[in-house]
């Protein structure tokens, strides 16, 4: 007998982020998965997403999904038996791409699985079919409106290639590596702070109108800083920024990182359907199908950005000693949205030159 498979996929590509998330099931009758319904309108899709967003718990979702995942993936791969590590590993994932992969289990699962589902995404396993497609179409909402902000310039603003040079940067106390540092001065303005209680700066800087980033650097190792990450801490960082001028530099890197959805999953509560005979009544006449294949594969690449410098605006002459901010050792990044506060990717970047 031949085995026939299906791959349900999940692809969120966003300027220099790409992030894929497969589910692979084996059946011999596959029919469409559903789709949300097209809108008549642009106007009316803006509308729709607007009066669902309130009723996504945020704050759930990127604890379940984003800093959960992340502690876990931390302490896996800097306590692996049997092996002394002289650093930790890079780490880079997508919760929005886990969310994506969880609506759809919404659509396609069995009872339990759907249950589970339902529940990482903050939603009571007794909700109605109608809730369960009203958040399903809104978080899909919020995924093609996020993709539509990739039509700017890309990569990290105001960088520029002309400052771009080869700098050192610090992988522990008595190792190094070079790598191509990216340079932007004090010229304008960037939203700043200093977190005493997690010994941090935390810089705030735009990849689009409406994504932004947080680049946390920690004023020394890096495990004070992953042990304050928090969804609250996160929140008092975006509330607590404050506008001010320094020179920062930046590393240039291509980060690409594959994980197991299961690994992902599980903390999260979502793990009857990695069982051997799961039930995808949504997709198959088939229902028990053995679920092979679930990788989470995410790419990061941060660069200058491609607009062409046009001139510098006037700026007052200040005399005072600017503050520099190098990231030139271990650093964890996050972007969200600025309008949801949804967590799109969340990592460290241990090693710029280990992709």
């Amino acid at each position: 007998m031949v085995r026939e498979e299906a791959m349900m996929s999940v692809v969120y590509s966003l300027g220099c982020l790409t992030v894929l998330a497969l589910l692979t099931c084996s059946s011999a009758h596959m029919p469409a998965i559903p789709k949300s319904e097209k809108l008549s309108s642009r106007h009316e899709q803006r509308e729709r997403e607007t009066s669902h967003l309130n009723q996504l718990n945020t704050s759930a979702l990127n604890a379940a999904l984003a800093f959960e995942p992340y502690r876990d993936l931390a302490t896996k791969s800097t306590a692996m038996p049997g092996v002394q590590q002289q650093r930790p590993n890079n780490i880079l994932f997508s919760p929005l791409g886990l969310v994506s992969a969880l609506a759809l289990l919404c659509r396609v699962s069995g009872s339990e699985s759907r249950s589970q589902a339902l529940e990482a995404l903050g939603m009571a396993a007794n909700s109605t079919q109608e809730s369960v497609e009203a958040t399903i179409s809104t978080l899909t909402d919020l995924q093609h409106s996020l993709t539509l902000q990739e039509g700017g310039g890309g990569g990290l603003q105001p960088f520029e290639r002309r400052h771009t040079g080869l700098r050192s940067f610090k992988l522990n106390a008595t190792t190094s590596v070079e790598t191509a540092m990216m340079y932007r001065d004090d010229s304008s303005e960037v939203m700043m702070l200093y977190d005493t209680n997690c010994s941090a700066t935390v810089v705030r800087m735009a990849f689009s109108e409406r994504l932004a980033s947080l680049l946390l650097l920690p004023k020394g190792e890096l495990q004070p800083l992953e042990d304050c990450l928090s969804d609250s801490r996160m929140s008092f960082w975006v509330s607590n920024l404050k506008p001010g001028r320094a020179e920062i530099r930046f590393p240039k890197f291509q980060l690409r990182k594959s994980y197991s959805l299961e690994s992902l999953l599980r903390n999260a509560g979502v793990s009857s359907i990695f069982s051997q005979r799961t039930n995808f009544a949504g997709i198959a006449k088939k229902k028990m199908l053995e679920l092979i294949k679930a990788p989470h594969e995410v790419m990061l690449e941060v660069g200058e950005s491609k607009l062409e410098d046009r001139g510098r605006p006037d700026i007052q002459l200040d005399f005072s000693v600017p503050q520099r901010i190098t990231f030139d050792r271990p650093f964890m990044l996050i972007v969200y949205d600025d309008l949801t506060g949804i967590v799109l990717l969340i990592g460290r970047i241990t090693d710029p030159t280990d992709a």
